[in-house]
């Protein structure tokens, strides 16, 4: 069964998806802003669905790190809608 994760208010850690089968939705009006990754989706994080319709900003490094080198295909969405930005 697909565990859903809706993030609805700011935040300054960064949002962490490390497992299978996971829905992020990060709302639009929020701003996840952090000192480095905004999202870290690494590791067995695979069949994943990844919805930014808010702001993610990263102060040093990557907005994102997503899959990883040993996992041949996530199989999984990453989507920034009409609202969502990244930095």
């Amino acid at each position: 069964m697909t565990q859903k994760i809706v993030v609805t208010s700011d935040r300054t850690t960064p949002l962490s998806v490390r497992a299978s089968d996971t829905e992020l939705v990060v709302d639009a009006g929020v701003h996840i802003s952090t000192a480095s990754t905004s999202l870290i989706a690494t590791g067995a994080a695979t069949d994943c669905a990844f919805y930014i319709n808010g702001e993610l900003l990263a102060g040093s490094g990557y907005a994102v790190t997503f899959g990883e080198s040993g996992v041949a295909d996530s199989d999984s969405l990453f989507v920034v809608g009409k609202t969502g930005k990244m930095f």
